[in-house]
């Protein structure tokens, strides 16, 4: 059940400021196209995103203070935010959102809704019709929005019938916008919007709603699971537990599927991208990255040769064995002499987790430089090493396995 509450002090600030910049008849016609399309929430969602936006940026300099009323405003929110909608794609991007208005990274997980939230941040250089029309642009662009159509031409959901103690509303009453008030805070301050979990397109063909359709939407993006669905199942009761409980795990070697479209497709393309630009960071930098490679090497053998447990061999130097020295007269063998060596690298192996998550988006190429760097010294040093990349999605921890411990030829 939908929540409302009365819109707080910056958003009426906000709210008074698109008044005075655009013009609101032609918004309420714009908004009205959402209605009970495929994609209405989500279309909401960036309608008021963009909105405000674009009216910060055209009151800011007018209005000393806004800009320490919205990090206020967006600190409070992140604070309040709420799990269900976080895991609606609308949801992210908002939080993205109340994150690059208080000048933080957005945290977004995804390349593509980065792009997608820079172009629905509309700047100041607009009026009401470049407004609509960078806002429909976008839709079109990453959804299956038709500029110019009113709703009744756009893709449109399926209509199911849900029992009214679920919303409290006569059947029959339309949702179209009937004034400004229902817009503040029929979206923006419950942070939900009428369908919140709706953003499936034709292009996508991925239903994130079902637990079995959110599982195939991460096997699609991020390659298709090291175990079978039994195995999964285990790890998924023996992991996720206590404070964990809720949460999915998902592990994977980034091999892909055989089909992949739509929204999982492009994410693939811009991971060979980053794929590319990681190689190339390297070999821009082979020369001091060897070097560092010959130091950490020298560095792991001598804590090896003081860490590890002595073995006693016998050789021909060293101390004595009395009890030996009948072979050396009958057998004419001179090992007769013992010797503490440390041999090997004993039971010690190495698994290196990379942190893969959007926080370490301008440092890929460094992240996983270091990675390489350390697991080829392990390697030099015979001590096994597996290599691990972890992220986030949805509610999902996904662990990416770069390589196994007899993987030693793998450097890619």
């Amino acid at each position: 059940m939908t929540m409302m509450r009365k819109a707080d002090l910056y958003w009426n600030t906000i709210l008074g400021g698109s008044y005075a910049h655009f013009d609101w008849k032609r918004l309420k016609e714009f908004y009205n196209t959402f209605h009970e399309t495929i994609g209405q929430g989500t279309y909401e969602a960036l309608f008021w995103i963009a909105l405000e936006n674009s009216t910060f940026e055209k009151e800011k300099d007018s209005r000393p203070s806004l800009p320490l009323l919205r990090k206020e405003y967006c600190k409070q929110k992140l604070i309040e935010f709420m799990p269900s909608i976080a895991e609606s794609r609308e949801g992210w991007i908002l939080e993205g959102h109340y994150r690059t208005s208080m000048g933080e990274d957005s945290g977004l997980p995804d390349l593509v809704d980065r792009k997608l939230l820079s172009e629905v941040e509309i700047g100041a250089d607009v009026d009401t019709e470049g407004f609509i029309r960078s806002l429909s642009n976008t839709l079109a662009k990453y959804f299956t929005y038709l500029p110019g159509v009113s709703a009744k031409g756009q893709k449109r959901r399926f209509k199911i019938p849900v029992p009214r103690l679920f919303f409290g509303k006569k059947a029959g009453v339309s949702n179209e916008i009937e004034g400004v008030t229902k817009l503040v805070l029929g979206y923006v301050e419950n942070q939900g919007g009428t369908d919140a979990s709706a953003f499936e397109t034709d292009s996508e063909k991925f239903n994130r709603i079902t637990e079995e359709g959110l599982r195939k939407y991460i096997s699609s993006y991020f390659g298709k699971s090291i175990y079978d669905d039994k195995t999964s199942e285990k790890i998924q009761r023996e992991c996720c537990t206590g404070n964990h409980e809720g949460t999915r795990i998902f592990f994977t070697r980034g091999e892909s599927e055989d089909k992949v479209s739509g929204f999982a497709a492009k994410m693939r393309k811009e991971m060979q991208k980053q794929y590319t630009k990681n190689k190339e960071f390297f070999f821009d930098n082979i020369g001091s990255n060897n070097a560092v490679i010959l130091e950490l090497t020298n560095r792991i053998k001598n804590a090896l040769l003081t860490q590890l447990e002595p073995t006693t061999v016998y050789s021909k130097t060293g101390k004595l064995n009395p009890a030996l020295v009948w072979k050396a007269l009958y057998l004419n063998n001179n090992k007769i002499f013992e010797k503490q060596v440390a041999e090997g690298s004993g039971n010690i192996s190495v698994d290196i987790l990379l942190d893969a998550s959007a926080s370490q988006i301008h440092r890929m190429d460094t992240v996983s430089t270091q990675g390489y760097i350390i697991s080829k010294a392990l390697d030099n040093c015979h001590v096994p090493v597996r290599v691990w990349g972890y992220s986030s999605m949805n509610g999902y921890t996904v662990m990416n396995l770069y390589r196994d411990y007899n993987e030693t030829s793998k450097e890619q």
